[in-house]
């Protein structure tokens, strides 16, 4: 999955050919970007743990679906390793501890 951050078209920043590659479900004409099919965002922290290899997000964090449904609104310390934000299960860096 390749993760994106949230940068208007209009900022000149982004590169366009990446638009719906792999995960992204960016429709140009209804301006959706960095999105995935079931509306979640593909913009995460750059320090994570992130989960184990084809595992889901939202089982390696409760909250992440929450979040991305907020539009970042709710739960936005997701990702940090506090009481019920992770299941270290399906968290990589917790499997080679």
């Amino acid at each position: 999955m390749r993760f994106t951050c949230l940068i208007s078209l209009s900022s000149g920043l982004v590169d366009q050919p990446y638009l719906g590659e792999n995960d992204d479900d960016s429709i140009e004409e209804i301006r959706r970007y960095y999105k995935t099919s079931s509306n979640l965002p593909l913009h995460v922290p750059s320090i994570w743990d992130y989960p184990v290899e084809k595992g889901q997000i939202i089982k390696a964090y409760p909250y992440f679906a929450d979040w991305a449904l907020s539009e970042g609104k709710k739960y936005q310390d997701w990702y940090l390793d506090t009481e019920g934000n992770r299941n270290n299960k399906y968290i990589y860096a917790e499997l080679i501890k």
